[in-house]
């Protein structure tokens, strides 16, 4: 063994290698001889579309040892793997991922296919820069299962391009795992925002200043700051860009001196924030900060 490693010459088995395919958890053939056992072979066609699904090398037809072990014990469908694991870390790295990332689990919660390149020698440092590498843990991890394989016809040797994989999620008990998680992060958001408007009197479309703002959140206590949101759709005519419209609307802020109701109210200047959202098609961009620091601005 060389003397710079303390550990070398390790065979990784994947979910792709067909050493060992069917070792990782129950085939068919050893469940529907487990149903028969117990009388419960009618239960055979709802039993694979709670637990079957995981794919290891060629063996499509791989069950979760742990749910059919717990099914047989209690003898009702239930989703007992998502009872027994937090899955915190699947759920944090895909809620700190990309538009795209929560788009594609989106998909596969309606049944369709992500397709995307995968590595199955993912370290835990890549999570947060590719969602290649996400992808590859929820494989890994057993979430997901591979559909069908699309090996890569661009490229050669060194050059060419790693084949594609379409994936969905392994079985229904994995779908209840995902709508579990997803409804958590909703009742989280949902009380962080009611505990968030019990702190301010929230207004709309009136008069302060020398016009009208869209919408102004005016703290109870001046200790927390003042907010103003105007809002723009892009004119191509008039903007080049998001950016210039949003800083439209912040311009409008201070033009039309829509913080003037805050100052009455007590704010101080220095917790005033003000924000411009500008909207093309389904593209949104929101610009902002301190009031203070746009007053200070070059383009005022």
């Amino acid at each position: 063994m060389p003397v710079f490693s303390d550990l070398n010459n390790l065979t990784v088995v994947t979910a792709t290698s067909r050493k060992y395919e069917t070792v990782f958890g129950f085939t068919e053939q050893e469940v529907s001889a487990a149903l028969e056992e117990f009388g419960l072979q009618d239960d055979m066609r709802e039993v694979r579309r709670w637990y079957d699904g995981f794919r290891f090398g060629d063996c499509r037809s791989i069950y979760n040892p742990w749910s059919i072990t717990q099914y047989l014990d209690e003898k009702k469908f239930a989703p007992y793997w998502a009872n027994t694991s937090s899955n915190k870390l699947i759920g944090r790295i895909i809620q700190e991922g990309s538009p795209g990332m929560k788009t594609a689990v989106e998909d596969l919660l309606h049944g369709r296919a992500v397709c995307t390149a995968i590595d199955e020698q993912v370290v835990s440092g890549q999570l947060d820069e590719s969602d290649e590498a996400v992808w590859s843990l929820l494989l890994a991890g057993g979430y997901l299962k591979i559909t069908d394989i699309h090996p890569s016809d661009k490229g050669h040797g060194l050059f060419e391009e790693p084949a594609e994989y379409e994936l969905m999620l392994a079985n229904l008990e994995i779908g209840m795992v995902f709508q579990k998680m997803i409804r958590g992060w909703f009742g989280a958001c949902r009380s962080s925002y009611n505990d968030f408007i019990k702190e301010y009197v929230i207004t709309s479309n009136r008069e302060s200043g020398f016009g009208r703002y869209d919408l102004l959140f005016e703290p109870r206590s001046l200790q927390d700051d003042g907010i103003i949101f105007e809002f723009k759709v892009y004119n191509p005519r008039k903007e080049k860009s998001l950016e210039d419209t949003a800083r439209t609307a912040i311009l409008q802020i201070l033009d039309k001196k829509y913080a003037a109701l805050l100052r009455e109210k007590g704010v101080p200047e220095k917790k005033i924030r003000v924000y411009g959202f500008a909207f093309r098609g389904k593209e949104v961009l929101i610009e902002g900060g301190y009031l203070r620091e746009f007053e200070k601005m070059a383009f005022l």
